[in-house]
């Protein structure tokens, strides 16, 4: 718990720092991904992100995009696609729990291809073999001891896998950002959708507002992310004097 706080401080520093007056919410989104987030996911392949900090990371994320003195939008609005009226943000938690379930990728393809697994998958079959064989439909290893109960980190990973639906098919390509957006996406809901091809999504966000930004503001934008610019750096409005001598 004490690497999470002191990572969870990090990320509050970071976004303090990255707070400038001039950054878009398109340029907040994009750092969220870039700059925000590998504080929380790189530990989250090893040690599972606690429901507890799940709304603590929330929050700073929410904050940091808002700026300022301006109305907070929750993270599951601000991390839907552009065109589902979000931003993109990156939703830090559901990220770190993805990156947390990868070692299911080789195991997966290993037990498709009825190959021998190594020790690190030995553990993982000993552990939830059984409830993976149950969830993926595999033929269930009869001549492998497996645990009466497995351990709580091991538990995580049946808990992910079972939350978000998460399909064979889509561990098998181990690829993070299509799980991503297959949650993030909405899905159809009925046939009469489908023949008018109308999409209906989720009650879970309200559209956003996508302002057009003058190219001066996009072009300090991309200064930003290319580091072009120091990140102190301080501007005055080019005000012509008003004095006619």
């Amino acid at each position: 718990m004490s690497t999470w706080n002191r990572n969870i401080k990090t990320l509050q520093k970071t976004a303090t720092n990255l707070n400038h007056l001039y950054a878009t919410n398109d340029l907040k989104s994009t750092l969220t991904k870039t700059l925000l987030s590998p504080h929380i996911t790189y530990f989250s392949h090893t040690y599972p992100l606690p429901q507890t900090k799940v709304e603590q990371i929330n929050n700073i994320i929410s904050m940091y995009i808002a700026g300022p003195n301006n109305p907070t939008l929750p993270v599951s609005t601000l991390s839907q696609p552009r065109k589902n009226g979000g931003y993109a943000t990156a939703d830090i938690p559901l990220i770190a729990q993805l990156n947390y379930i990868k070692i299911l990728t080789p195991h997966t393809r290993m037990r498709l291809l009825n190959e021998k697994l190594p020790y690190h998958l030995n553990q993982l079959e000993y552990n939830i073999g059984l409830q993976i064989s149950n969830i993926f439909q595999f033929l269930k290893l009869n001549n492998t001891p497996h645990a009466a109960q497995p351990s709580p980190y091991y538990k995580q990973i049946i808990k992910i896998l079972e939350q978000y639906k998460i399909t064979k098919d889509e561990i098998i390509r181990g690829k993070t950002k299509a799980i991503l957006l297959i949650i993030k996406t909405p899905k159809t809901l009925t046939t009469t959708q489908l023949e008018t091809s109308l999409r209906i999504t989720t009650p879970n966000y309200t559209w956003i507002n996508h302002p057009i930004f003058p190219n001066y503001l996009k072009t300090f934008n991309y200064k930003i992310v290319k580091c072009i610019l120091p990140v102190e750096a301080k501007f005055k409005q080019n005000i012509p004097s008003l004095n006619p001598l």
